[in-house]
């Protein structure tokens, strides 16, 4: 008689390999997530850094451009200022006193344009500040709460 001395079991059912699990999958899936992702990561982290640095560059030439932008306006403004009187001081209807009017009205479109310029560069800080603030959830109490700086 076999039995269980001669180490069969008596369940047929105990002889039948095991079916994959889904536990297998599972593993599978994880281990090359767990190849892939450094990768990723890494190309990611290239990428942020060129992003960072060509940020830095337009923040740079956004504060020239304004102050540039700054500098026009007061010298439109002290042209006007200086064209008006001429303008006002100047009898008749001559060339000078037309020169006059004509200085005047091209500063007064140069300020216009400044403060459009100035306009514009607010915007983008502020746009740029909204998207700070959407792609960080902690803020900066957070990072600080946290320990990052």
């Amino acid at each position: 008689m076999a039995g269980k001395d001669d180490g069969e079991m008596d369940n047929p059912h105990d002889q039948l390999p095991v079916p994959p699990t889904k536990r297998t999958y599972t593993t599978w899936s994880s281990w090359i997530t767990g190849s892939i992702f450094p990768t990723l990561l890494q190309f990611w982290q290239e990428k942020w850094q060129n992003w960072s640095a060509l940020e830095g560059e337009v923040e740079v030439a956004a504060d020239d451009v304004e102050e540039a932008a700054e500098f026009v306006e007061k010298v439109a403004n002290v042209v006007e200022k200086v064209s008006e009187q001429v303008a006002n001081n100047t009898l008749g209807d001559g060339p000078l006193k037309e020169a006059a009017l004509f200085v005047d009205h091209v500063s007064q479109e140069v300020v216009a344009g400044a403060l459009i310029v100035e306009g514009i560069i607010h915007t983008a800080e502020k746009l740029k500040e909204e998207v700070e603030t959407l792609s960080d959830p902690l803020g900066p109490e957070g990072k600080h709460a946290v320990g990052h700086n």
